[in-house]
């Protein structure tokens, strides 16, 4: 609730901002354009086929890609799966339907995105971010795919922000804990990187602050709560729970990995035609800043609006940057600091 010159005004207050609504529109144009190939991809057939399994059989304790082929499927963690299937219950088997939740992880990925840089520095930056995002292709190829990648980068994003958010509003700390339960209820541990890249940046600076906010362990213990929920048989997989179910799958791969080890190296070419352009956008920032500084140092400008212009690419130099998200995971951190980074430069060479 807001009030704004005696005015009561129910509208949350991004819902004003302008930078807000084209966000979302670029986010719509972003993930409606179809970008991959036809036929999608194999992965995207395969998951889309084992929650049309689900649908049918209305069993969400077995996964299984035909009754002749592959009666058992153990690969990932069951949330895609358990919200697809009862996507297709709620409206039926279709193309579009099934591409119905990463559509919506999509859109809020680009939502997530505006609002980490809009509270590192404000609605124009968050807007400007977007932007920036919006010319990495390796990015949105695969926003309206069913993959595992696409949710994943959502709470990915969602757990980051929620953090962010909750060193200014400790409440916030609360909500980052079903975004970091569903990441890892959608592809394991991976979603790790997250609190990992926040002890090391933490440590870094040295400012342990938010260990001294009470909402902050409300929010891990909100997590382990939510964890222990599926635990409950309900939620078990082929009689295990879903951890567990976890586990073994990943064993199993992990022991066949050694066969087609060399066949991964295809990977690095992947990952190196989607990272270089915006790893040379950073190196641009990180080089503009420079520029900036000993310029101002040269001329004693210390005042100048160029110069207190605080480029995120200071904030966040230590994380790990990989831009092919979401075929590959990395840590998700990357976009918001990337996207911010390339936008900051561009505001400063304008100035």
């Amino acid at each position: 609730m807001n009030t704004q010159k005696g005015i009561w005004n129910p509208l949350p207050g991004f819902l004003r901002e302008t930078q807000f609504w084209a966000t979302f529109l670029i986010a719509i144009v972003l993930v409606a354009i179809k970008k991959w190939e036809p036929g999608d991809n194999l992965d995207a057939i395969w998951y889309s086929a084992v929650s049309k399994n689900v649908y049918e059989t209305g069993d969400f304790n077995h996964f299984f890609l035909s009754r002749h082929w592959h009666t058992t499927v153990s690969d990932h963690m069951p949330l895609t799966y358990w919200i697809t299937g009862a996507v297709f219950m709620l409206f039926g088997p279709s193309d579009f339907v099934a591409r119905l939740y990463p559509i919506i992880c999509g859109i809020l990925s680009y939502l997530f995105v505006y609002f980490i840089g809009r509270e590192i520095k404000g609605r124009h930056f968050g807007l400007c971010s977007i932007l920036a995002l919006a010319l990495a292709y390796g990015f949105s190829k695969w926003n309206g795919s069913l993959m595992q990648d696409v949710p994943l980068v959502t709470y990915f994003l969602g757990t980051a922000y929620f953090f962010i958010a909750g060193l200014r509003k400790p409440k916030m700390f609360l909500a980052a804990a079903p975004f970091f339960v569903a990441g890892v209820m959608t592809k394991g541990p991976i979603i790790g990187a997250i609190p990992l890249a926040i002890f090391i940046w933490s440590l870094w600076q040295r400012d342990f602050s938010f260990l001294k906010k009470p909402a902050f362990y409300g929010g891990v213990a909100l997590t382990f709560v939510l964890f222990a929920i599926f635990l409950h048989p309900v939620f078990h997989i082929d009689g295990r729970d879903p951890f567990t179910f976890f586990y073994f799958a990943k064993k199993g791969y992990a022991e066949s990995t050694s066969e087609n080890f060399w066949r991964y190296f295809a990977y690095v070419e992947v990952l190196w035609t989607n990272a270089a352009p915006p790893l040379f956008a950073f190196a641009l920032c990180v080089l503009g800043r420079l520029w900036l500084e000993v310029s101002a140092f040269s001329r004693g400008a210390f005042k100048s609006p160029v110069v207190r212009l605080d480029c995120v690419a200071h904030h966040h130099s230590a994380l790990v940057f990989s831009y092919q998200i979401p075929a590959l995971h990395a840590p998700c951190l990357s976009v918001p600091c990337l996207g911010c980074g390339c936008a900051a430069l561009a505001m400063a060479l304008t100035l």
